[in-house]
């Protein structure tokens, strides 16, 4: 395994959210995506649920990691409060901070294995192999290794043997194919709100 490939252990706290958080990113460079439902508390597979313990499975307040709301709220929270769709490069930054600040408030040697935060990346709309600029195969590596083992979801072969990634046999998570197309409850979305308005009034 190459640093790009390497096995991500998953004794780091932060692995699901952060891995989470580049699948946003990734779906962020679709230049047919819409992006403000990435960013809606109410939207099936937003940003917010990154924050669960399991990524896009719906959880409680107290199923929210703090560290990544706050994150959230510090980052992506303005984009999600003003009612307007978020730029592309605005949120794929917003993204690698939020990233960022979750594996450097973790310096557990598990996280040290995960992808540094530099070259800091934006979307590429002009190439249709690689979505990111500069490319990151080993952000990408460590993104499809989470989607095979949390969602299910395999790279095709060409995908792998471009980016010299390799995939073990899956090992799902818990209920790994019905975390999909879910949202947050009502009561998470409130909780989420009043962070949200917490930090509208800090910025009063």
């Amino acid at each position: 395994w190459g640093r790009s490939s390497r096995p991500r252990s998953p004794e780091c706290r932060q692995w699901q959210h952060t891995s989470c958080l580049l699948d946003v990113m990734d779906k962020s460079c679709d230049v047919t995506a819409d992006l403000s439902p990435l960013v809606h508390l109410g939207s099936a597979m937003s940003v917010w649920m990154c924050c669960c313990a399991f990524p896009y499975a719906p959880c409680p307040p107290e199923g929210l990691s703090p560290r990544c709301v706050d994150a959230l709220v510090e980052h992506v929270g303005p984009m999600a409060s003003s009612g307007e769709r978020p730029g592309r490069d605005d949120l794929v930054l917003a993204l690698q901070l939020v990233r960022e600040g979750l594996l450097a408030a973790d310096n557990s040697s598990a996280c040290a294995l995960l992808a540094p935060a530099a070259p800091r990346l934006r979307c590429n709309i002009t190439s249709a192999s690689d979505s990111w600029a500069p490319p990151r195969p080993d952000l990408f590596c460590e993104l499809t290794r989470w989607r095979y083992q949390d969602l299910g979801v395999a790279p095709s072969a060409g995908e792998a043997r471009l980016l010299n990634c390799s995939f073990p046999p899956r090992e799902s998570g818990p209920a790994a194919l019905q975390r999909t197309g879910g949202a947050l409850p009502e009561r998470t979305r409130k909780f989420i709100h009043a962070r949200l308005g917490l930090q509208l009034e800090e910025r009063m």
